[in-house]
């Protein structure tokens, strides 16, 4: 297994946590120095994928994983610093893109929180691959209160619907203006074909609107 997804903790730069290709965890209290694997392990699916870490702006102790399987996607949430998680759960239901004779792909989610002290302060994003409209879209939502409610999944993206162009691994980011920016792979230009391009949107209303 190889190391997939890595984050510091922005109150306490001493504490690290840390996902494997096969969902191991792992967490450190003296900036890697050392590590910790959890006793608790990630979701029992068959081949998790943790591909992203986020930590609370905060509270040092409530970080959250999330990644996917073959067959579905997850996020995980520790309030104990990494020593044990709860229940495998995701803010929407997730129709799985297809495989690409290509391309290895999935719906790996993306998690990026909100730390600027601008008025999303606190907000919660998290951005997928779904095949919902009959070929793969990047899907969107947001919490407002740490996760305990999400918002209905939007598209990312603004081309036309079951177009039959492809838009997966999406990438979050979070300025310190607090503006919220999405990548992903496009083929909007190339719909069934090899070629596929970086395309990006941006949000300036705390993940309500993104202008592509």
């Amino acid at each position: 297994s190889y190391l997939s997804a890595l984050a510091f903790a922005p109150t306490d730069p001493d504490r690290v946590y840390a996902v494997t290709d096969v969902g191991r965890l792992f967490f450190s209290t003296d900036h890697g120095v050392t590590w910790t694997e959890s006793s608790d392990p990630a979701p029992p699916q068959h081949y998790f994928y943790g591909n992203a870490i986020t930590v609370h702006p905060d509270d040092p102790l409530e970080v959250a994983v999330g990644g996917s399987g073959y067959s579905t996607s997850g996020v995980i949430r520790s309030l104990d610093g990494g020593q044990t998680w709860g229940t495998d759960v995701f803010p929407s239901t997730v129709d799985a893109i297809p495989g690409d004779p290509v391309f290895r792909r999935n719906s790996h989610p993306a998690i990026a929180a909100d730390r600027s002290t601008g008025p999303h302060s606190g907000n919660v994003y998290i951005a997928w691959a779904d095949d919902r409209n009959g070929d793969p879209d990047i899907l969107f939502v947001r919490s407002t209160d740490g996760g305990a409610t999400w918002s209905a999944p939007i598209r990312v993206h603004d081309d036309t619907p079951g177009n039959g162009a492809d838009q997966w691994f999406p990438s979050l980011y979070v300025d310190p203006k607090g503006r919220l920016i999405a990548t992903f792979y496009d083929r909007r230009r190339f719909p069934g074909n090899r070629p596929y391009e970086m395309w990006g949107a941006i949000s300036r209303d705390g993940g309500q609107t993104f202008d592509t």
